[in-house]
């Protein structure tokens, strides 16, 4: 069934010269009205609203038009640019809201927000990380160059497979909070907490361990490694060891994302990752002139290196 408001100027004057042929004295015959709803499949109301305009327009001695009295403006909206310059050179104190930044700015929160919605700011947690020395870099490096092994067969460079390592990892946890929100029935007694000391809450200690799983001959799981937590923080670590000898042992990089979940179920998920080449000569290199060249040479004959590094063959 039409609608009136989609019914073209055409259209409605075609119902009303079908009421008109079928009209005596102004007045539609008998039935006429439910036969143009069905002719022209109408509804009743929309009809009898078409008749009751063209018969005022009639009575007032006016020619008999219907045409659609709306007309389509077109919604104007005027787009405050982003301004790059101005944001960055907000303190990032200031920045820590969209209502801040909106008053920052000196805009409305709806605009930043919908920069947010169109993807020209983002949001961003800043996780306090330690402050590396010197020394503490190197020693990273060292740890992520020591977990590397030479596939002569494949002849690539990859991590080792780590199945003689278990990771160990401790986490406190407070029994209780100095402030507890809970939602009680109107009848319910409210809950009587209490400890003798606010500064001195109870805590108690969560060890967990992981390793990678062990599997025969036959490819048959013989042991899961599950022992608390799920085993693919193992390639995670693998991918922030990459990321550390990118920058020499820095912590200043983004945790890798390699979809590993996605890897699972496509049966594709590495044991190890493959390790550049180049990457380890630059660290090698690194490792040296920071005083390290006993440790590298050992190192380098593990990893089957000629003499010379550079432009040496695995």
């Amino acid at each position: 069934m039409v609608h009136l408001k989609d019914l073209q100027d055409d259209q409605k004057m075609a119902v009303v010269h079908f009421l008109l042929q079928n009209s005596k004295d102004g007045k539609p015959a008998y039935g006429k009205m439910k036969e143009a709803g069905t002719k022209f499949n109408l509804g009743r109301r929309t009809v009898t609203r078409l008749w009751a305009e063209a018969k005022k327009q009639k009575q007032q001695g006016q020619v008999i038009n219907l045409n659609t009295k709306r007309r389509f403006t077109p919604r104007i909206t005027k787009r405050i640019q982003i301004d790059v310059a101005q944001i960055q050179a907000l303190e990032l104190c200031r920045r820590g809201t969209i209502r801040r930044l909106a008053r920052g700015i000196q805009i409305s929160k709806s605009i930043v927000g919908r920069w947010v919605h169109l993807g020209l700011i983002r949001a961003h947690t800043s996780a306090l990380k330690p402050d590396l020395t010197a020394p503490n870099k190197l020693l990273r490096l060292r740890f992520s160059l020591q977990a590397i092994e030479y596939d002569r067969i494949a002849n690539v460079l990859k991590f080792k497979t780590m199945h003689n390592v278990v990771h160990v990892d401790e986490k406190w946890f407070y029994m209780t909070k100095d402030s507890h929100r809970f939602y009680l029935t109107q009848e319910e007694i409210e809950p009587h907490r209490s400890c003798k000391s606010k500064n001195h809450i109870i805590k108690v200690m969560f060890m967990c361990a992981v390793c990678r799983p062990i599997f025969d001959d036959d490819g048959n799981c013989i042991f899961d490694g599950k022992i608390g937590i799920l085993n693919k923080v193992f390639l995670s670590l693998q991918g922030c060891m990459i990321e550390t000898m990118k920058i020499k042992g820095h912590n200043a990089y983004k945790l890798p994302h390699m979809k590993k979940d996605a890897l699972i179920r496509q049966n594709a998920l590495p044991i190890t990752l493959e390790v550049d080449k180049n990457l380890v000569d630059e660290c090698i290199n690194h490792m040296i002139q920071s005083g390290e060249e006993a440790t590298m040479q050992d190192l380098k004959a593990q990893l089957g290196y000629e003499d010379q590094l550079q432009g040496t063959t695995i």
